[in-house]
């Protein structure tokens, strides 16, 4: 019995720990916009970094589809931009960063990836915006122009 309950607690640590190291390399989400307010105090998002237009130059395209369960889920496609989580906060990096999601022209959240969980939305037609931001959080632009997205989604 003494053995089983040995090889219970070394099962757990090992597989904890094995959990723990693949979890680590996962992009950071949060996953429940419904929880608390976002502190914007920390950052200067009126400074836009701007790259020039052509073949190299970063973009977005968004879709939003509503969740079979609950909720809406959030797709952003980019190319020539790489969502960098362990680098957030750090000093800029051509093509890498983050982005913001707005509901109705608030941020709600950063997002370190392509896909997010929208736990919910008001009623009504709502606005979805999101913005790429380089790792220091200044606005991505090209030519000037922020990249920014934005759809509107009747929800019912």
């Amino acid at each position: 019995m003494m053995r089983a309950v040995a090889f219970l607690i070394i099962g757990l640590a090992f597989g904890g720990g094995i959990g723990f190291w693949l979890g680590a390399d996962q992009p950071a989400m949060d996953h429940d916009l419904t929880v608390g307010e976002v502190d914007h105090s920390a950052h200067n998002h009126e400074t836009v970094v701007s790259v020039p237009a052509g073949p190299g130059a970063p973009g977005l395209k968004l879709s939003v589809v509503k969740d079979p369960e609950t909720g809406w889920n959030l797709h952003i496609q980019t190319w020539n931009f790489t969502f960098a989580a362990a680098n957030a906060g750090a000093t800029h990096k051509d093509g890498e960063g983050h982005a913001h999601l707005y509901i109705n022209g608030e941020k709600r959240a950063r997002v370190y990836g392509d896909w997010f969980h929208i736990a919910a939305l008001p009623a009504g037609q709502v606005q979805v915006s999101v913005s790429l931001n380089t790792n220091d959080h200044h606005a991505l632009a090209v030519d000037g122009v922020p990249l920014i997205e934005t759809l509107l989604i009747e929800n019912r």
